[in-house]
């Protein structure tokens, strides 16, 4: 396996870290996304042996932002702004998606992706994954939403969408499950193709059985 940090230029240097199995086989790549204050790094440090072992390609960008989280003495970032206006939302997001585009595309440089990549979020990241999950079917072959929302307002209007999995704790109070599962059933509405399970015990947070959950459910789309 092979980890790599690399940065690419989008007005400014973004970084990412890439991890690459020594044998690629069909499953397919991970674009995983941070939650707010904090960096692909991050996931890569908590999650390393479930990343190592699980035989994909892992894409675990920045954020485009900076965000410092003094509490823990570190830099982190963050995917887009948000200050209660849900317009400037928007444009903040589709800011951000053009960002992942480029990272996509210096990524593809490094390694094959191949015709089609799975999408995994946390918190702003899952938020913000839906969104690009939603705008991007014939690239996504399943998003998951960990401790996120789908953000189903802001999704196209088009007659396909790509499988979604939301993965929600029951002890998370920063978004609750009530919130999350109303996020599934309007996504519902729209077409979408979606889902929610949720984990006993789990706060606002990136557990080791969630990722289990999520590659199995992946692994098992067409």
């Amino acid at each position: 396996m092979t980890i790599r940090k690399s940065s690419f230029q989008c007005s400014r240097s973004f970084e990412y870290s890439l991890v690459v199995p020594e044998t690629i086989g069909a499953a397919r790549p991970v674009l995983f996304l941070h939650g707010m204050g904090e960096s692909g790094l991050n996931l890569l440090e908590e999650h390393e042996e479930q990343v190592r072992t699980s035989g994909r390609v892992w894409i675990l960008p920045n954020g485009p932002y900076s965000w410092e989280r003094r509490r823990l003495g570190r830099l982190g970032y963050s995917w887009y702004h948000f200050l209660g206006d849900q317009q400037v939302l928007r444009a903040s997001m589709e800011e951000a998606l053009l960002y992942l585009d480029q990272l996509l595309e210096a990524v593809a440089s490094e390694v094959a992706l191949g015709p089609k990549f799975s999408v995994l979020g946390f918190s702003q990241g899952g938020y913000l994954g839906s969104l690009f999950a939603a705008s991007n079917p014939e690239r996504v072959s399943g998003f998951g939403c960990i401790g996120g929302r789908l953000k189903h307002e802001f999704f196209p209007k088009q007659d396909e969408y790509p499988p979604m999995l939301q993965l929600h704790g029951e002890n998370d109070f920063s978004v609750s499950t009530e919130l999350a599962g109303k996020g599934v059933a309007a996504a519902k509405l729209l077409g979408v193709e979606a889902e929610m399970q949720t984990f006993p015990e789990v706060g606002h947070e990136v557990s080791s059985s969630m990722i289990e959950t999520f590659l199995a459910w992946e692994g098992e789309l067409l």
